[in-house]
């Protein structure tokens, strides 16, 4: 049997039902009459990958650099000017741009450009926005008067 990843607690019922097996992460147990390969290098699954947009410092601002970022110009941004728009440093604006990259909403177009796929991404960014925080109830003040 192979499959992306098999746990320690159901290798151990393959194997004394008589089946050979490995997965993805590099575990086997294979026997044969004369041979027995046995390894288990992961003993957890491995985390899935991100399916949501980047969070945290700067993030956002990114996203929306890339949104607004207009077409009609002769190259696409690169990290560094999308991190002095967004006032974030430039390894943390390349971080932002690999995860949407691994998301598939931005492309990689050589001498370190992006290109946004901007539908996309807007399409994303419009639904993941949680908004700008803070307090969701209306305190109200009151002010003495003065006389």
């Amino acid at each position: 049997m192979i499959a992306p990843f098999i746990s320690e607690s159901l290798g151990s019922i393959l194997t004394r039902d008589g089946w050979s097996w490995a997965d993805a992460q590099g575990n086997f147990d294979l026997r044969a009459p004369g041979l027995v390969a046995r390894q288990r290098r992961a003993s957890t699954a491995p985390a899935p990958k991100r399916r949501t947009l980047p969070r945290g410092s700067g993030s956002y601002a990114v996203i929306r650099a890339l949104v607004g970022f207009s077409g009609g110009e002769d190259e696409e941004p690169g990290a560094t000017a999308l991190a002095a728009q967004a006032g974030i440093s430039q390894p943390r604006a390349s971080q932002v741009l690999h995860h949407l990259h691994d998301l598939k909403l931005v492309d990689i177009s050589g001498r370190g450009r992006w290109e946004p796929n901007r539908e996309a991404l807007l399409d994303r960014f419009l639904t993941e926005y949680p908004g700008p925080g803070g307090s969701e109830h209306i305190t109200t003040l009151s002010i003495p008067q003065l006389m």
